[in-house]
């Protein structure tokens, strides 16, 4: 008996010891995937309804694909123009806030004030991928009664 006791007892113990680099990194929620980088546009991107996508990165200027937003714990955020302003008057940054929804699937920003006409004073759109590396946001537009969906990438950093 003591012959198969004290192996299966080793074996056992062996077994249910598990260091702790074998236990499982939890994933990180998505509010904090979001306030734990720097998020450089990366890229941009519309398809208007008949599914036709024109790519809108490379034919930026230089002034907006260094912009970068920061999202903050408690829902503020700083919309930051980069190092490249496209105009000496710009602000560098800009304020407001941000809500995901619980599943990550959903954000919306608010800015407090704006840098340029362009940039709507509210944005709603669905989180099309979300992971410690990568960004992809998506909302629509309608022009003249044709819908558009704008879709943004970021990396973080």
């Amino acid at each position: 008996m003591k012959h198969i006791f004290f192996p299966v007892l080793t074996i056992f113990i062996i077994a249910c010891s598990r260091s702790k680099d074998e236990l499982p990194t939890p994933k990180p929620m998505p509010a904090e995937m979001l306030q734990a980088k720097t998020w450089v546009v990366s890229g941009r991107s519309v398809t208007n309804g008949q599914g036709h996508v024109a790519d809108l990165y490379t034919g930026w200027p230089a002034c907006y694909q260094d912009d970068f937003f920061l999202f903050h714990a408690g829902g503020n955020l700083v919309f930051d123009n980069g190092a490249a302003k496209c105009s000496p008057s710009e602000h560098q940054s800009t304020t407001g806030t941000w809500v995901l929804n619980s599943d990550g699937s959903a954000l919306q920003i608010n800015f407090s004030s704006l840098t340029t006409n362009t940039v709507p004073q509210q944005i709603r759109g669905r989180v099309e991928e979300l992971t410690p590396a990568k960004l992809v946001f998506v909302h629509t537009d309608t022009v003249n009664g044709q819908v558009f969906a704008i879709r943004y990438t970021y990396r973080g950093q």
